[in-house]
C-alpha cells in the first residue's frame, strides 16, 4: 500500500522446491562469493562492487562469479568472472559460501541451501522490499558496513548459524504449492 497505493489481501514471496536442499561445506582457501541477478544500478552493483573492494582491503580472498546481465556488466567484470544469463544455478549456488542476492527467488533459492545472503538497498523501497527477509540475511547500503559485517560471519561463523537456520525454515515454508494456494484463494475472492 505504501508503494503503489493498492490493498493487497496476501502477500507472497514465491516458491523454492525442498527436494533441492544441498548444503556444501568446503575448507576455505577463499571465499565463494556468487551474485545473482541484473547488472543494473536499481539492483546495488555500484555498492556490491565496492564490498568487494573492501573485502580485498581487509584482506580476505575470494573468488566471485556473477550470473545476470546488464548494463553494468563492464563494472562487474573487473572484480568477478561474469558468466551471464544461465539456465541451471544450482551447481554455483551449492558450492558458494555467500550470495549477493536482492530479489526474494534468489534469496530464497539461498536460504533453503542455508547460505549466507547479502542483500543491497540503494533507495527506501527496496529497503521496504528486503524487510522481510531482512531477520535472515545481512542488508544495508553502506559497502564498508556490509564488508565488517562479512568479515565478522567469517570469523565468527557459529554465532550466525542461529539466523542462518531461521532463514532455512522460513524458506522451506515458502513452497511453489502456497504460492499456488495463495493465487486460488485470491482468484475466490
Amino acid at each position: 500500500r505504501k508503494w503503489y497505493g493498492t490493498n493487497s489481501p496476501f502477500v507472497t514471496y514465491g516458491g523454492v522446491e525442498r527436494n533441492k536442499i544441498f548444503v556444501y561445506r568446503h575448507v576455505k582457501k577463499e571465499l565463494r562469493i556468487l551474485m545473482i541477478g541484473r547488472l543494473d544500478r536499481d539492483i546495488g552493483v555500484q555498492t556490491y562492487v565496492a564490498i568487494l573492494n573492501h573485502l580485498k582491503e581487509l584482506g580476505i580472498r575470494y573468488k566471485c562469479v556473477v550470473l545476470g546481465d546488464g548494463p553494468m556488466r563492464s563494472t562487474i567484470e573487473k572484480y568477478a568472472v561474469v558468466q551471464g544469463l544461465v539456465n541451471d544455478v544450482s551447481y554455483l549456488l551449492d558450492h558458494s559460501d555467500i550470495v549477493f542476492a536482492s530479489s526474494y527467488l534468489s534469496i530464497l533459492e539461498s536460504l533453503i541451501r542455508k547460505k549466507m545472503v547479502v542483500g543491497v538497498y540503494e533507495n527506501a523501497l527496496k529497503k521496504d522490499y528486503l524487510k522481510p527477509v531482512s531477520q535472515f540475511i545481512i542488508s544495508g547500503d553502506d559497502a564498508s558496513d556490509l564488508s565488517l559485517e562479512i568479515e565478522k560471519f567469517l570469523k565468527h561463523k557459529r554465532q550466525y548459524n542461529s539466523m542462518i537456520e531461521k532463514g532455512y525454515s522460513w524458506a522451506k515454508d515458502q513452497t511453489w504449492g502456497k504460492v499456488a494456494d495463495t493465487y486460488e484463494k485470491l482468484w475466490k475472492k
